[in-house]
C-alpha cells in the first residue's frame, strides 16, 4: 500500500463541489447548538465505506485493483507486451451452419444482417487459410442469412475464392471508410460502374448507357485481354475482343471491317514491315496460281488468274531434232504462245511445225497443212505451200550448216481446244543470214477439225545445236 494520502495537518475544507462539507461545523456554531448525533456519524461513515466497496469491485478476482491493472499495464501506464500480443483486429463470431454457396457467397443460421452490414470487413478460415473480404450485401430469409462478399484476398493481397465451406468467420470491430475511421484501397476508386470479380480474375466495366454493354479486363496467359459479355448478367459469357501482349495488339477475327477504318486510314507507313504475312491473307483457302482480287463491293477473294500469260512448260533444244509440247492445251486457256530463243542447228535445215490430236502419241504428217510467209531481208519474197505435211517456220532457202540463227521465234495458237473448224497458227521469226537481219512473218493451218492437244517443232534434217523453247498460255478470266 502506498502512503500518498495522509491526514491533513490543519482543517481540510474539501473540494468546492463537495456538498455539506461543513455541516458539523455549522451544527457546532448554531444557536442553539445542534448535537452531533451518532446517526449522522454512522451515516457519513457508511456512505464512505459503500463507495470504497464499489471501487474495490473493480479489482475483480484479483486481490486489489492494483494487482488487476498490473496484469496488463506497466507502472508508466503503457501496455505490457503480454497484453499487446494477444490483441486482435477481429471479433470471432460463433455462428451455426456456416456454409458455402459459391466462390463469393456464404450462409449462416439466424438473422445476422445487423452484424454483416455493407462494406464491413470479414475474415474467413477456408481450408485452414485466412481469407479477407468486404461485405457487399446481407439478406435474411427463412432464418438464414446469405452474405455476398467482394474483394476476397489472402494475407498477401492475392485474389482468392471460397472453394470449400469456411470453418470460421470473424468480423472487424470497426467499420471502414465513411462508416468508420479506416480507409481501404478500394476507396481510392470511383466504384460506380466498376466491379472486381474475384472468381474469374475480371475487372468489369459496366456500361451505364442505354446500350448496356459490359466489358472487362483480365490477365490471361501473359497477355491482357479485353473481353465482352456476350451472355447475360446472371450467366456471363466473356468473349475476347482484343489481346495485348509483348508482340503488340491482336484483334479478334472479323473485328476490323471497312466501317471500322476511315477512308485511306491504312497506309504503307501504318503497317510494319513483314506484318502482313501469308497467314494473315487467309491464303490457305487459295489454290495454286490463284490471285487476290476485289469483287467491286468492298470485298476480296482468291480467284483464278485470268488474262495473263502463264508459263506452262519449257524445253532445252540442244541435241534434239523434235521438241514436243503435249500438256497445257486445255479449256483453262484461251490462247497459247511458243517462244524459241538462241536457236541454232547442226545442218542446213528448215524448222517446221506439226500438230497432234491424241496428246502426242502421233503427229499429223498427211498433206493437210497450208502455210504462207513473207521474208523481209536479203531475199524479200513471198512463200506459200498448200497441201503439204508441215508448216514452215523459217525461210525456204536453207542455211549453211551451223549458221542458222533463229534469234527469236514466236508462234501464236488459238482455238486449239475447239471442235470443228480449222485451227489458225501465226508466227514470226527474227533471223540473221550472213550478218544481215531477216524478219520472217507467216501463218498456216491444218485441215483437222478435232481439238489439238499436242504441238511438235522439228527440223527437216539434223538437230538443234542450241537454244530453248517455252510454252505459255493465257488463262481464262
Amino acid at each position: 500500500m502506498t502512503t500518498k494520502y495522509q491526514r491533513p495537518t490543519s482543517a481540510y475544507v474539501g473540494g468546492n463541489a463537495l456538498a455539506n462539507r461543513d455541516k458539523y461545523q455549522s451544527d457546532a456554531s448554531a444557536q442553539p447548538k445542534v448535537s452531533i448525533s451518532s446517526q449522522k456519524m454512522d451515516g457519513d461513515f457508511n456512505y464512505i465505506i459503500d463507495a470504497l466497496n464499489e471501487i474495490d469491485e473493480a479489482s475483480g478476482t484479483a486481490s486489489s485493483i492494483a494487482n488487476r491493472l498490473s496484469l496488463s499495464l506497466n507502472a508508466d501506464g503503457s501496455l505490457k507486451a503480454s497484453a499487446s500480443n494477444v490483441l486482435d483486429d477481429w471479433v470471432t463470431h460463433n455462428v451455426s451452419n456456416l456454409n458455402r454457396v459459391d466462390a463469393s457467397t456464404v450462409t449462416m443460421a439466424g438473422d445476422m444482417t445487423g452484424v454483416y452490414t455493407a462494406n464491413r470487413r470479414v475474415r474467413l478460415i477456408v481450408s485452414g487459410v485466412p481469407l479477407f473480404a468486404h461485405v457487399a450485401s446481407a439478406v435474411q430469409s427463412a432464418s438464414v442469412t446469405t452474405i455476398e462478399l467482394v474483394d476476397i484476398t489472402d494475407a498477401n493481397g492475392n485474389i482468392q475464392t471460397i472453394d470449400t465451406a469456411p470453418s470460421a468467420i470473424a468480423y472487424a470491430p470497426i467499420f471502414a471508410g465513411a462508416s468508420g475511421n479506416l480507409n481501404y484501397r478500394f476507396e481510392s476508386l470511383i466504384t460506380t460502374g466498376l466491379e472486381l470479380v474475384s472468381d474469374s480474375g475480371l475487372f468489369v466495366l459496366n456500361d451505364t448507357s442505354v446500350a448496356g454493354e459490359t466489358y472487362a479486363l483480365r490477365s490471361n496467359g501473359g497477355a491482357l485481354e479485353i473481353v465482352q459479355n456476350t451472355g447475360t448478367q446472371s450467366v456471363p459469357v466473356w468473349t475476347v475482343r482484343a489481346t495485348i501482349n509483348n508482340t503488340g495488339i491482336i484483334l479478334a477475327s472479323g473485328s476490323v471491317g471497312s466501317s471500322q477504318l476511315a477512308s485511306s486510314a491504312v497506309t504503307n507507313t501504318k503497317v510494319a514491315s513483314g506484318a502482313i504475312t501469308v497467314a494473315k491473307l487467309n491464303s490457305a483457302s487459295a489454290t495454286d496460281g490463284q490471285v487476290l482480287t476485289a469483287d467491286g463491293s468492298g470485298g476480296a477473294a482468291f480467284e483464278d488468274a485470268g488474262g495473263i500469260w502463264e508459263l506452262i512448260s519449257s524445253a532445252d533444244a540442244t541435241g534434239a531434232a523434235d521438241i514436243d509440247f503435249t500438256s497445257g492445251f486445255t479449256s483453262g486457256y484461251s490462247k497459247w504462245v511458243i517462244m524459241g530463243e538462241g536457236l541454232t542447228t547442226t545442218n542446213s535445215t528448215q524448222v517446221r511445225l506439226r500438230l497432234s490430236t491424241d496428246g502426242g502419241a502421233t503427229f499429223i504428217t498427211t498433206s493437210s497443212y497450208d502455210w504462207i510467209a513473207t521474208d523481209y531481208g536479203s531475199i524479200n519474197t513471198l512463200n506459200r505451200e498448200l497441201g503439204v505435211n508441215y508448216i514452215s517456220l523459217s525461210p525456204r532457202v536453207p542455211y549453211t550448216s551451223g549458221t542458222a540463227h533463229l534469234t527469236y521465234l514466236e508462234i501464236g495458237l488459238t482455238g486449239l481446244t475447239n471442235s470443228g473448224g480449222r485451227k489458225p497458227i501465226t508466227y514470226r521469226v527474227m533471223d540473221t543470214r550472213n550478218a544481215n537481219p531477216i524478219h520472217y512473218i507467216g501463218g498456216g493451218m491444218n485441215d483437222t477439225t478435232d481439238p489439238i492437244n499436242g504441238v511438235r517443232i522439228t527440223t527437216d534434217s539434223g538437230n538443234f545445236s542450241g537454244g530453248k523453247f517455252y510454252l505459255y498460255g493465257i488463262k481464262n478470266a
